[in-house]
């Protein structure tokens, strides 16, 4: 359980996930697993290249969850979850379910702490771009790594997660 609002608690670690795209961190983090070398250029180029290949769809998936789990928790009746997990992917995300399964059945953030919040993923992206744009060519500063810290991080959930990140 984490007191930290659902929009902003995916945000440090969604932040984190776009050094996997940069030069520096990249080459740092990274080493062939046999010989220890690093990965040559072309491949840390390929890396990089590879960061926008599918967000769109990626994106509209993230929406569909979000719709289908906001519609599954407002509705005042009750919700035949198949049926509108089957419309709103079509609609949403473009990809049509396919026949003969329940995904429904392993969707674990409609209950057990994300009811109505799956939004969030998407909202946190927001957050986690401006926290990533303020590392910019300082990936390895420890100044920004201990504003970071006392700002982001040891806040967690006493602050607003629009106020921290202004």
């Amino acid at each position: 359980c984490t007191r930290v609002e659902r929009d902003f608690v995916e945000a440090p670690s969604q932040m984190l996930e776009n050094w996997c795209y940069e030069r520096e961190p990249l080459s740092m983090m990274s080493e062939h697993y046999l010989d220890k070398s690093p990965l040559p250029d072309e491949l840390l180029q390929a890396v990089i290249k590879s960061k926008l290949v599918d967000t769109g769809l990626l994106n509209l998936r993230q929406v569909f969850f979000g719709m289908f789990d906001l519609i599954c928790h407002r509705s005042s009746e009750a919700v035949v979850t198949e049926t509108l997990w089957k419309e709103l992917r079509k609609s949403i995300s473009l990809i049509p379910q396919q026949e003969g399964c329940n995904p429904t059945a392993g969707f674990a953030h409609l209950m057990g702490g994300y009811e109505s919040g799956y939004y969030g993923y998407l909202w946190s992206e927001v957050y986690s771009a401006d926290l990533f744009l303020a590392f910019q060519g300082r990936f390895l500063d420890p100044t920004m790594g201990m504003r970071y810290r006392k700002t982001i991080l040891a806040p967690g959930g006493s602050l607003d997660g629009m106020d921290m990140v202004r």
